[in-house]
């Protein structure tokens, strides 16, 4: 065996994270608000794709460091929505 192969082989499956269209429809959807009114795609468009973004990861099966990033999306992305 070669050195690559033993690494290889010591490595977890990769996670299951959200489809890219999933992951866009989070990005996009929130900020269309912008064509409400301009402001809401910078402010509630993108604290709302944070937390979309999030919440598509919390649902994946992930590692506990991936859940910890994920959770503080949506927690950034509430924030930035309360906060405004």
């Amino acid at each position: 065996h070669t050195r690559s192969s033993h690494v290889t082989a010591s490595l977890p499956p990769p996670a299951a994270l959200p489809s890219l269209p999933s992951l866009a429809a989070a990005s996009i959807l929130p900020t269309c608000l912008g064509f409400w009114k301009t402001g809401y795609a910078v402010s509630y468009g993108y604290g709302g794709a944070m937390l979309a973004a999030g919440a598509l990861t919390l649902r994946c099966s992930v590692p506990a460091l991936a859940q910890a990033h994920a959770l503080a999306l949506v927690f950034y992305g509430l924030r930035l929505n309360l906060f405004l």
